[in-house]
């Protein structure tokens, strides 16, 4: 995972956890100029995690998580029937 992140392809996502634990990568990949790949550091959902109430777990995972996987698998399908559409 070390040499993905050295590759410049990799991206920390928007979130305050993601951007503290891979800043030690910002300075070899440029700032992640090129990054693509958006990678979030999720908040643990185990009960060890207790620094971090159910609901700051569980909003955290809808706002980076869920939300952007599911607007994504949207667009992904309304452009999948746009294409089929346009065969017909």
């Amino acid at each position: 995972f070390k040499h993905w992140w050295e590759s410049g392809e990799l991206k920390p996502g928007v979130n305050e956890h993601s951007a503290k634990v891979f800043r030690k990568f910002a300075k070899k990949t440029n700032n992640f100029e090129c990054g693509e790949i958006e990678v979030i550091c999720a908040l643990g959902v185990s009960p060890a995690a207790a620094s971090y109430t159910y609901e700051e777990k569980r909003d955290f995972w809808e706002k980076y998580c869920f939300g952007p996987g599911l607007q994504d698998h949207d667009v992904l399908n309304c452009g999948g029937e746009e294409e089929e559409d346009e065969g017909k």
